[in-house]
């Protein structure tokens, strides 16, 4: 689900560059925060609000050259700056209202209406849809957010 976002210094240390964040609640309720140019224009396509279900796709990186502050041995801004190519990420991002899991919630604490009622009934995903939701986040969450230079596409519902 999707927090805020916006412009910030990298990782939010103020002697960063800017840089776009997203920062998200993930179905276990941990927090993470992506972060990468490329999530701006992602987001805007996707036309996602904070507070609604999305998929976070790393689409794989595209070399870029830009500028780097340089930093004396004990970390410290030296105030020079070198021209470099580096990798950004290429991010899809989309609405995934389907996968939403605090609908499930929603229809677990609903009065009067018994387990063997709601069983009859189903959920208003279908069951692979609640799986898609507890089950793959896990393992495709972990992906994008640690393997993020992998060049195949790594989907994961947040």
């Amino acid at each position: 689900m999707l927090l805020a976002f916006g412009a910030a210094p990298y990782k939010f240390e103020k002697d960063e560059s800017a840089s776009f964040y997203v920062q998200l609640q993930l179905p276990t309720g941990e927090t993470k925060t992506l972060w990468g140019v490329g999530l701006e224009k992602a987001l805007e396509d996707s036309g996602v609000q904070p507070g609604e279900v999305l998929t976070a796709q790393n689409l794989g990186r595209q070399p870029v050259e830009v500028d780097i502050k340089v930093r004396d041995e004990d970390g410290k801004l030296t105030g020079e700056v070198r021209r470099e190519v580096v990798h950004r990420n290429v991010w899809s991002v989309m609405s995934a209202p389907e996968l939403d899991w605090r609908r499930e919630a929603e229809q677990k604490e609903q009065p009067g209406q018994s387990d063997n009622e709601r069983a009859r009934s189903g959920p208003s995903g279908s069951a692979s849809t609640e799986r898609a939701a507890a089950g793959a986040t896990a393992t495709s969450t972990d992906q994008v957010f640690s393997d993020a230079g992998n060049t195949a596409a790594q989907a994961a519902p947040v």
